[in-house]
């Protein structure tokens, strides 16, 4: 799952995302990172839209308390954070 997100590699973000493997969505890596960390910090909008279209938690903390949401904005990721939040209600 890391993999794919991480690289952005579609067909194989559509094999994980099937309902076979969808506990593996909010599993967090060794270091904490949920596939939602990752595709937030790197900015990946199309992602973290097809993560969440699956129920990925978006309050998922890593270390530190950081949510997919903060790293984010620690990256400069703010359009992405404006345009997820109005099409799935996350609180800006």
């Amino acid at each position: 799952m890391y993999v794919a997100v991480k690289g952005d590699h579609v067909a194989t973000r559509r094999i994980l995302l099937d309902p076979v493997n969808q506990d593996q969505l909010s599993k967090p890596s060794v270091y904490g990172d949920t596939a939602l960390h990752l595709a937030f910090q790197a900015g990946s909008l199309e992602v973290a839209r097809a993560l969440l279209e699956h129920k990925a938690d978006i309050m998922a903390k890593k270390k530190r308390n950081k949510t997919p949401k903060v790293l984010a904005l620690h990256t400069g990721h703010t359009n992405m954070i404006r345009i997820l939040s109005s099409e799935f209600g996350i609180p800006t």
